[in-house]
């Protein structure tokens, strides 16, 4: 099941998408993943996408990067085959256990980390996600469904 946050960003964006590092999350695009368990589009390494330069509007890169130890290399792989990249990550500082809980991460990410990873992207913290992009993504219109959202949560109780 997708997350809400996912959601709001998926519909902000059009055009042609690559989603790098699928895993169970299939979207309205090319979904690509190293593991053929999980039934992508596309099974291949980001070290070498097999596209052509700028061939997609986004890449989306969803808890995909704390999965290598070469995150840089995901980073620019990503920004040749498309021309906008948008990473959303777990800030591990807030969610240790996440980092323990999983054996397949392989680089810690925080919020300090990925500003110094991403230094020409706009980076913005959600709870315990970070998110980061070289568009602008307004962080206003996020904040008011977050609300939204906890105001109907209440409403029920």
């Amino acid at each position: 099941m997708i997350d809400w946050r996912k959601k709001w960003i998926l519909s902000r964006i059009d055009g042609k998408i690559l989603n790098v590092g699928c895993g169970e999350l299939k979207v309205n695009g090319v979904n690509l993943d190293l593991n053929r368990e999980c039934k992508p589009d596309i099974v291949a390494d980001f070290h070498y996408l097999p596209f052509k330069d700028k061939a997609f509007d986004y890449a989306i890169l969803f808890d995909v990067i704390e999965h290598t130890q070469t995150p840089l290399a995901l980073i620019n792989e990503s920004e040749r085959v498309s021309k906008n990249v948008i990473v959303e990550v777990l800030d591990f500082d807030e969610a240790r256990e996440n980092w323990v809980a999983d054996a397949q991460h392989k680089f810690y990410i925080n919020e300090e980390i990925l500003k110094k990873l991403l230094p020409n992207y706009h980076i913005f913290k959600l709870g315990k996600m970070l998110f980061a992009s070289k568009i602008r993504i307004t962080l206003p219109k996020i904040r008011f469904l977050m609300w939204k959202a906890l105001w109907k949560l209440t409403r029920k109780v």
